[in-house]
């Protein structure tokens, strides 16, 4: 392993150290001197070992030139010798492929994350066992912490754990949660087959019929309407009947088969005058996207619920502006919107004009309708994709003007309701931006560019920059927390406890933090592979 990661990184730092004097088209761009020297610094401090201080020397080199690929490798490399970090190698390792997806070396890199994917999984079954050996000390009826313990093991991948702890717990209503928990965790990843061998060991139960409920609706997700149809008519409470046939609807609407999710609809005999408006809803808005505007307004307008018909008549304007139609969606904002109450709806159309076309590189036509919104929250949203739309155009004069306005728009937000957008989306929004642009400009500064536009990993590496910089405990993949930089610190310095109940549940949190940020990367690697 040691001759690996060295070897890697004299293989970059040639390369580095050569694209000055003749940078092939398919390398990087060399990085600024006083990047380099950072660069350099952070290499013997990894040879020392010091990872820590390569790590903050890779750092200082990543702040003064952001963009460059081998900064990336060289932080995955440095972070895969520390324990715990392997979760953030891969995403570094993850972001240096995604910008530079022709590397070299890249099966190598490839190779040494599939090495760290095993060690990551390794360490989290070494603490889901803790986890088990703590539940197995609670006193008296420790039923939901096996059920929480079952699921774990289920989202973590581990079937056959998973199903061993759920036929050890006594109580029947316990273990028939257990098993309702394995089938909701794997037909939410997609996997049919271990949903169903769950839902086979449940008696008949109000928790079978939401298992099944679950798994028809993933089976429809996935395009199975037949097989989801069949399960749906095995479910025996009826409201999970209706909610399973509910969502086989909806999956039908959204892949374009309209004349089928109008065909379910009518089968659902106990449907609810809010589930029938909730599904022409649905059926309306799917039928604007497959291009039938007429048929769409035709749907909309047997609507009786005004928000729902609203918002169905949003998504056609939305479906308009899509296919190019930008007069008839304006047209249609003015003529089934323009009697909403303040206008609210068609300042949303108007925005979602404007998202469209910036997104279609129609940026001047985005400005102009922007330009009518008078609503602060829809105007920051069509700014938003202004300036995105902008950084991918190479206008970063433009885009940095319009990050202006977006934080003019933003001390305009004074409404309660607004504070979410004011005090987190917005701010968080323009941060994002302004690493953007700084990824843009230094890009366009560089005299050797990639052969692939510049702009174009922009999207896919800020994905990985994203989640490493993320310190928000409540999401799903907080790379720059606690559990992901130092695990064995963070499990120390969880408050001592002689309630094994109380340890259960730190120990547990923990465990279940780690699973899912290793289920994102995991995602996030696939859609890597696509590339």
């Amino acid at each position: 392993m040691k001759s690996f990661i060295n070897s890697l990184i004299i293989v970059f730092t040639f390369l580095v150290l050569m694209a000055s004097a003749h940078a092939a088209p398919s390398e990087p761009a060399p990085l600024p001197p006083a990047s380099q020297e950072a660069l350099n610094k952070g290499i013997i401090a990894a040879k020392v070992p010091d990872y820590l201080l390569a790590i903050r020397y890779f750092e200082e080199a990543r702040k003064l030139a952001p963009q460059a690929p081998v900064i990336y490798l060289n932080l995955g490399l440095a972070e895969s010798r520390i324990p715990s970090r392997e979760l953030r190698a891969i995403a570094w390792f993850g972001a240096y492929l995604a910008a530079y997806p022709d590397a070299p070396n890249a099966a190598a890199v490839n190779e040494h994350i599939s090495v760290l994917k095993v060690k990551s999984q390794s360490n989290t079954s070494r603490l889901i066992k803790t986890v088990q050996e703590v539940a197995s000390q609670i006193p008296g009826d420790p039923g939901h912490s096996q059920v929480e313990l079952v699921v774990l093991l289920a989202k973590a991948g581990d079937m056959r754990a998973a199903l061993g702890v759920a036929d050890k717990i006594i109580s029947d209503i316990r273990k028939t949660q257990a098993h309702r928990g394995i089938a909701t965790v794997r037909a939410n990843a997609g996997d049919i087959a271990g949903a169903q061998m769950a839902v086979d060991l449940m008696r008949e139960s109000n928790d079978k019929s939401n298992a099944q409920r679950s798994i028809a609706a993933a089976q429809a997700k996935g395009g199975d309407f037949e097989g989801a149809q069949k399960t749906a008519d095995l479910i025996q409470n009826a409201g999970y009947k209706k909610e399973a046939q509910m969502d086989i609807v909806f999956a039908q609407a959204k892949s374009g088969d309209i004349a089928g999710a109008q065909k379910a609809a009518g089968l659902i005999q106990d449907a609810s005058y809010d589930d029938k408006k909730t599904m022409q809803y649905v059926i309306a808005g799917a039928q604007a996207t497959a291009g039938d505007i007429a048929g769409a307004l035709r749907a909309a307008d047997l609507i009786q619920d005004a928000d729902k018909k609203r918002w169905a008549q949003m998504i056609i304007v939305s479906a308009q502006a899509t296919a190019g139609d930008i007069a008839g969606a304006l047209k249609t904002a003015d003529l089934v919107l323009g009697e909403s109450t303040n206008g609210a709806s068609k300042n949303n159309a108007w925005a979602s004009i404007s998202v469209v076309q910036a997104k279609g590189g129609d940026i001047a036509g985005a400005q102009k309708t922007a330009d009518l919104i008078e609503k602060a929250v829809d105007k920051g949203t069509a700014q938003r994709a202004i300036a995105e739309a902008q950084i991918k155009a190479g206008d970063i004069a433009g885009a940095d003007k319009t990050l202006a306005s977006v934080q003019k728009t933003a001390e305009l937000l004074d409404d309660d309701r607004e504070a979410f957008y004011k005090k987190i989306l917005i701010p968080r929004w323009i941060t994002r931006t302004k690493a953007y642009i700084t990824i843009a400009r230094n890009s366009t500064r560089q005299s050797t560019a990639y052969t692939q536009s510049p702009i174009q990993p922009v999207d896919t590496v800020y994905k990985w920059l994203r989640e490493l910089d993320n310190d928000l405990k409540f999401t799903d993949c907080p790379l720059n927390t606690e559990p992901f930089l130092d695990l064995a610190g963070y499990l120390k310095s969880l408050p001592p406890s002689d309630n094994p109940q109380r340890a259960f549940d730190s120990l547990h949190k923990t465990a279940e933090t780690i699973v899912k940020a290793q289920n994102v990367i995991t995602g996030m690697l696939r859609q890597l592979a696509k590339r």
